[in-house]
């Protein structure tokens, strides 16, 4: 048949330009075949819309083949939508020769295609309308790249504005691109007008001029040799806000790359962190009024565990002790290795109270042995502090050398037959509150007393002073009254046969007050730090633990009264389950190996900030945090301590994980597109190959058979004619022969002969179990036990062919004897039927099995591992089941048998 084309691209027989016709005719083959590897869809149709070209764009994406389409109604092409009716695009063609769209071809059954087409109108040289030009540009993956992008557009806006920090990005010139719908909130200027006050007016000019140097410097160092491309920087910069006010944030700042991989702009997450600041001020100003409260206390602050550990020992100590404070800090000395032996029984029934007495406090005075073996007397006012269990956890007091007073012990003995003299008050009353005598200077203070009496300060408790007395055999008692706002020390001794008390008072008001001074400060300091939002923690110069907030409570579970006090590393274990240097051990002694456990570490000035996952952290599940290391000084400029701060950063990071999922997506969706395009073009490959087989099988099939005809013929005439005996063996061989070649002909023409299935509702059970006695006739001399285990009812029904189901179970059986050894073993056929789903059945049998090389190529037609095979049952299979969108899996081993399950739609309605 003459191809329509060539009328098409004739020169409509001019005798005069025959050879110009020749070459105009090479030239448009040649233009065909380039138009048919062209990726674009080019379809020529003539003006009565029959199909004269079709490329293989046109092919892959309708599905018909192009010997098929060329010469068909373009109208045949069922699921194609035009934006417009049908009739509007044939005027425009009409009226302007061109019209460009988009259109969709939607097949039932298939996702739809989304192509960019473009149409003219060809004429001739006389300028006819010969035919219309289509051509398709395929833009469905541009679609649902559009679609995921814009999802991920709104996935990101949402983020953006539901964090509780600052969102911008900035290119390259400081000029803002994107601002977070959350500004408003924290700068009191909406998104819209930041972008139109850009950065540098959202910025005081010192804060500007210092954020542009770093920027330009991280843009000049980026792709040198060493620099991470996924790095993070921090600026601290004060942002303007619309009420005037300039607050401090701090902006942690990531490159955004294009597609080569150059930065092309900068994503800016940014914290306010201004309240932070002015505490960190607050706690530096109360650090610093407490370390002058203890240079000028004339004795030794201390605050320790109840089991003797110590947290601080500062003050006079070396004056007083010999030994440095750090000393007893580091436990080199502890203090109760210096108490004078003889006084140690008295010091060890107080410290029992302090240990069991909630709340106790206790004055007490003993002697200690210095350095260089001096003794000295120290008094000592201790008490307790209880946990939250109401049990004593930490102890805390001051200790004062009073050796200069006791020296003048025996002086004020003598003062006391002569207590006019003494400047103290002295005073001599009974348990009834009756004052015997007062001296000139306990007159002078307290003129009130003796009408008082037990009502005044300086004489409460005056009968339980005189019951400890006798009961404790201890003399003088001492304690501590407060009078009028002064604070008296009083040595009292029982006279006159233990009727009346004696008491000498010293006034201790001034060591007093130090002492209440020294421990509200100190408890200023601690609650400044308990009040903190970030998890923070402090040490001292030996890295014990002298401080740990509610904040890092929350964070890590380990409560405060566990970790103050301890040391070696301690404050690692709750993040890492292990004593180990952290982020706030590079202070005191730089380490490489600790520094490159976290993603990044920064000095700044005497700083440190550092960032690191936590995978311990949030029930096991982790934290990203941001690490922040202070040191703290001395007036000498030696480092005595100091304070890490930790800040979850996890939502940002799972801000910045969440953009790269999402350009991972569309990369992963662009890969599987690839591979699916891939596998179809594979499976059409196959299809054909196939069907060449078929026809290959065919044609074999029919050259065998003539000769066949004649060999059989020829044996039967010999036997008929020839009485030798000896020709019976070699004739009933040569039939044998002839059978089995007729048997391999009939395989090859079922092969090829496959039809279209007709389709009727074919009760499956029953055609299950004629194969399952057809084959026991075929197999008599087996001796095989089959077991047959089926769900489905004798009623059930499936759509099929009942010839191409025959044939597929009995070709399944033929395989499960054959591969039974020494032809003998078992078959189980197992059966299920989900009514208006699928229909499926398994064949094992308990053969030699299959290995794994012969198995994949098991199903190739032709394929065989046996002596007298064509390899074309499994072939069969596939393609009946392929026609009743079916489908077949084999699983097999070495010495444990096979399995072939086979499942078919019941498409029953």
């Amino acid at each position: 048949m003459r191809d329509p084309k060539a009328k098409w691209f004739s020169d409509r027989g001019n005798p005069k330009r025959r050879s110009s016709a020749r070459l105009q005719a090479e030239m448009i083959d040649e233009l065909k075949a380039l138009l048919d590897v062209d990726r674009d869809i080019i379809i020529i149709r003539d003006m009565e819309g029959r199909i004269v070209f079709w490329n293989r764009g046109a092919q892959d994406v309708f599905g018909w083949e192009k010997d098929y389409a060329v010469g068909r109604l373009y109208s045949e092409l069922e699921g194609i939508r035009y934006p417009c009716p049908a009739e509007e695009i044939m005027r425009c063609l009409d009226r302007e020769g061109r019209w460009e769209g988009e259109i969709t071809y939607a097949p039932e059954g298939r996702d739809p295609v989304y192509l960019e087409s473009r149409l003219c109108v060809q004429k001739d040289d006389a300028g006819v309308p010969i035919g219309i030009m289509e051509v398709h540009n395929n833009i469905s993956d541009r679609r649902k790249a559009e679609r995921l992008l814009r999802a991920s557009e709104a996935h990101y806006r949402l983020l953006t504005d539901n964090i509780s920090d600052i969102v911008g990005i900035i290119d390259r010139n400081m000029h803002f691109t994107f601002v977070g719908s959350n500004a408003s909130r924290l700068v009191g200027f909406t998104a819209d007008e930041v972008m139109r006050r850009d950065v540098s007016g959202m910025l005081t000019p010192e804060s500007f001029e210092h954020a542009r140097k770093i920027i330009a410097h991280q843009f000049e160092i980026d792709g040198r040799p060493g620099q991470d491309p996924d790095r993070s920087f921090l600026i601290e910069v004060e942002i303007l806000t619309k009420n005037g006010e300039a607050r401090l944030f701090e902006l942690k700042v990531n490159f955004i790359r294009d597609e080569a991989g150059a930065p092309a702009s900068l994503l800016g997450i940014g914290r306010d962190i201004t309240a932070h600041k002015a505490l960190e001020r607050k706690l530096k100003e109360n650090e610093n009024l407490y370390h002058s409260f203890l240079k000028n206390f004339p004795g030794i602050a201390y605050r320790g565990l109840i089991d003797g550990s110590v947290l601080f020992f500062e003050g006079r100590v070396e004056e007083i002790t010999g030994y440095r404070g750090d000393d007893f800090s580091a436990s080199r000395v502890r203090w109760k290795d210096l108490i004078f032996p003889e006084d140690l029984p008295g010091i060890r029934q107080s410290w029992d109270r302090i240990h069991e007495e909630a709340g106790c406090s206790l004055e007490r005075e003993y002697r200690i042995i210095r350095k260089d073996r001096q003794v000295r007397w120290v008094r000592e006012h201790i008490q307790n502090r209880s946990d939250d269990s109401g049990k004593p956890a930490f102890v805390e007091g001051v200790i004062q050398d009073i050796t200069d007073l006791k020296k003048s012990y025996e002086e004020q003995l003598w003062l006391a037959s002569f207590p006019e003299l003494d400047p103290h008050p002295v005073v001599e009353a009974d348990i009834a509150g009756n004052v015997y005598y007062m001296s000139p200077a306990a007159l002078a203070l307290f003129p009130d007393l003796a009408a008082k009496g037990l009502k005044h300060g300086y004489l409460s408790g005056a009968g339980w002073i005189l019951d400890r007395i006798k009961t404790e055999k201890r003399e003088p008692f001492t304690r501590e009254v407060e009078v009028n706002g002064l604070w008296y020390l009083q040595k009292i001794f029982a006279v006159e046969n233990g009727t009346r008390l004696r008491i000498y008072g010293s006034d201790i008001s001034e060591s007093k007050l130090i002492t209440q001074r020294l421990r509200a400060v100190n408890q200023q300091l601690m609650d400044i730090i308990d009040f903190l939002p970030d998890a923070t923690f402090v040490v001292d110069r030996h890295r014990r633990i002298i401080a740990w907030n509610r904040a890092l409570e929350e964070m890590t579970g380990a409560k405060k009264e566990e970790m103050v006090g301890r040391g070696d590393y301690a404050y690692a274990v709750p993040f890492y389950g292990k004593a180990r240097p952290i982020a706030l051990d590079l202070l005191f002694e730089p380490d490489k190996e600790t520094e490159s456990l976290y993603t990044y570490v920064k000095r700044k000035d005497t700083r440190l900030v550092a960032e690191v996952f936590l995978p311990r952290l949030n029930h096991g599940k982790g934290l990203f945090v941001w690490v922040n290391v202070a040191p703290f000084y001395d007036e000498k400029g030696a480092l005595i301590g100091a304070i890490e701060s930790i800040r979850d950063i996890t939502e940002h990071k799972e801000a910045e994980a969440i953009l790269r999922q999402d350009r991972q997506a569309f990369e992963q969706l662009v890969k599987s597109k690839t591979e699916e395009l891939l596998r179809v073009q594979k499976e059409l490959a196959d299809s054909r190959h196939l069907s060449e087989i078929g026809a290959l099988a065919a044609t074999i099939a029919h050259e065998l058979r003539n000769p066949l005809a004649a060999i059989r013929t020829a044996a039967y005439n010999i036997r008929r004619k020839s009485a030798d005996s000896r020709l019976a063996s070699h004739l009933d061989n040569i039939d044998k022969k002839i059978i089995e070649s007729d048997q391999i002909i009939n395989n090859l023409l079922s092969y090829s002969r496959i039809k279209t299935p007709r389709l009727e509702a074919v009760r499956i059970r029953m055609i299950l179990e004629e194969c399952l006695k057809a084959a026991a006739d075929r197999f008599a001399k087996y001796k095989v036990k089959v077991r047959l285990k089926c769900a489905c009812g004798k009623d059930d029904m499936i759509l099929a062919d009942p010839l191409h189901m025959r044939e597929l179970f009995n070709n399944i059986l033929n395989n499960a004897y054959e591969a039974l050894e020494n032809k003998k073993g078992i078959i189980t056929i197992t059966a299920d039927y989900e009514p208006r789903s699928v229909f499926t059945v398994s064949f094992t049998d308990n053969g030699a099995g299959i290995s794994p090389d012969i198995l994949e190529k098991i199903s190739r037609p032709f394929f065989t591992t046996k002596s007298k095979g064509t390899g074309l049952g499994l072939a069969v299979c596939h393609q009946l089941l392929a026609l009743h969108n079916g489908s077949m899996q084999i699983k097999s081993a070495i010495g444990k048998g096979t399995t072939v399950t086979v499942t078919l739609p019941v498409g029953i309605q």
